[in-house]
C-alpha cells in the first residue's frame, strides 16, 4: 500500500485472528489506516460494525503499563474505551 508517498504494510485481520476470509482479494474489503509514531499501516477487514473517531491516550505515559492495553479514550457518553 502506498500512503503519504511511502509504502505501508497491509495487515489482514482475518489471517491475524485466524478467521475464514470472505474473499481472497483484499481489495474486496475495507482498509483501515492507522498511524503510530509517524508509521502507517492498513488493517483490512470484511466490514465495519460501526464507526467513531477518538483520540487515544497512552496508559503507560499517563498511568502505568498494563499488558495488552496500549491506550484509552473517553467516549462522548463518558464511557472509557481501551
Amino acid at each position: 500500500l502506498l500512503l503519504c508517498g511511502r509504502s505501508a504494510p497491509m495487515v489482514r485481520l482475518d489471517r491475524l485472528f485466524e478467521l475464514p476470509a470472505k474473499s481472497s482479494c483484499p481489495a474486496d474489503g475495507i482498509a483501515i489506516v492507522v498511524e503510530h509514531d509517524g508509521k502507517f499501516a492498513a488493517l483490512t477487514a470484511d466490514r465495519l460494525a460501526g464507526q467513531v473517531q477518538v483520540v487515544l491516550k497512552s496508559l503507560e505515559a499517563n498511568y502505568r503499563r498494563i499488558d495488552g492495553i496500549a491506550g484509552a479514550a473517553i467516549l462522548g457518553d463518558g464511557r472509557v474505551a481501551f
